[in-house]
């Protein structure tokens, strides 16, 4: 595991768009790149960061960014969360943003919360939560970030439940 403080994630990159293999960081004081290799990528900052982090992980296999391939409509409502989010600025329980589903075409993450266009992408925060509720949100994802961890350490890729 290699932990890089004062590190900003920037985006991910693929070898052939099927699989995330890096991560790039920006030094937050110097702003220089560095790449870290990665069998499996977590994300884990917020809905909005977490949106932006996918839409900036662009590619050949993938011009608009990991995870924009769902239907038009789809397309069309995380862009107008994002855009509300962003104009409600640091909201405290900020959450939503990644469709959960069983079909790609209608949504962005399978039950797993794995990207279904790289399912070694994994999704553990409030983003693929679809509304927040009257109440925080960060027991349901500290719970909800366990039952990913534990998905991905017995080394289950697949969407089965």
């Amino acid at each position: 595991m290699t932990i890089r403080h004062n590190a900003v994630a920037a985006r991910f990159l693929s070898e052939n768009g099927a699989r995330a293999t890096r991560v790039e960081s920006l030094d937050r004081t110097t702003w220089q790149s560095r790449q870290v290799h990665a069998d499996h990528i977590v994300l884990s900052a917020s809905p909005i960061e977490t949106v932006c982090l996918l839409w900036t992980s662009k590619s050949d296999q993938h011009p608009d960014g990991v995870g924009n391939n769902a239907d038009p409509f789809t397309r069309v409502m995380f862009r107008k969360f994002f855009h509300e989010s962003m104009s409600i600025g640091a909201a405290i329980r900020e959450s939503g943003g990644e469709i959960v589903g069983a079909d790609p075409s209608s949504s962005v993450l399978n039950a797993w919360e794995q990207v279904w266009e790289m399912s070694n992408v994994v999704v553990a925060d409030a983003s693929a939560f679809p509304r927040s509720g009257v109440a925080g949100t960060t027991l349901t994802v500290m719970a909800h970030a366990k039952r990913v961890c534990r998905h991905l350490a017995r080394g289950s890729n697949s969407a089965k439940a």
